[in-house]
């Protein structure tokens, strides 16, 4: 069954990390309600703010309340059987409000297609990157080496004992290493097939 029409609830959820009273005190602005009536919307229990709206108003009321803070559920309208609930309280629980009203000052909202859109708009915004102090740092002129390193003394090594053979003379028997002959198993038994 397709729905055109849609009620909007509020039970007092918020966006994590927000806190309650700052979200009372833009609810009340939003609503124009007073004390009672803020005690009723965040009693906990679903309460219908709005009855039998398009979809885009819904949407709109979805993006106002969010933008302050606010969670809402958005249900189809069905005024011939009680609302659908996402607990297992009671449908008496669902207390409709009269007299609150969102403003329409907000910005133009309308409902996306299901599975679209993004979430970039209520993700924290990521840390600034860590910056290392450089000020203990400043550019070489060009051309100038960049390490001021004295070299190393030149290593002291004793040829004095060593001589140079002719060319092409001597060789590198005594370089040869000799490796002792291995034993080979017994292997006489064995025949290869010829398939």
């Amino acid at each position: 069954m397709a729905f055109d029409r849609f009620d909007v609830y509020f039970s007092g959820k918020l966006l994590p990390g927000r806190a309650e009273g700052v979200v009372r005190e833009a609810v009340a602005r939003l609503f124009k309600a007073d004390a009672a009536q803020l005690d009723m919307l965040f009693s906990g229990k679903p309460v219908r703010i709005k009855r039998g709206v398009d979809a885009e108003t819904a949407g709109r009321y979805r993006a106002s309340l969010r933008a302050v803070g606010a969670l809402v559920d958005v249900r189809p309208n069905n005024d011939d059987a009680p609302p659908p609930t996402r607990t297992n309280r009671p449908t008496e629980d669902i207390v409709p409000v009269t007299g609150v009203e969102v403003s329409e000052d907000g910005p133009d909202y309308e409902l996306m297609p299901p599975r679209t859109g993004s979430l970039a708009d209520i993700a924290p915004p990521p840390p600034p990157p860590l910056r290392p102090d450089v000020s203990h740092l400043d550019l070489a002129q060009p051309g100038a080496p960049l390490d001021d390193t004295p070299p190393p003394p030149p290593a002291q090594i004793p040829t004095d004992h060593l001589s140079a053979g002719a060319p092409n003379a001597g060789s590198l028997e005594d370089c040869v290493v000799v490796k002792p002959a291995q034993h080979l198993p017994d292997i006489s038994h064995m025949r290869i097939d010829e398939d």
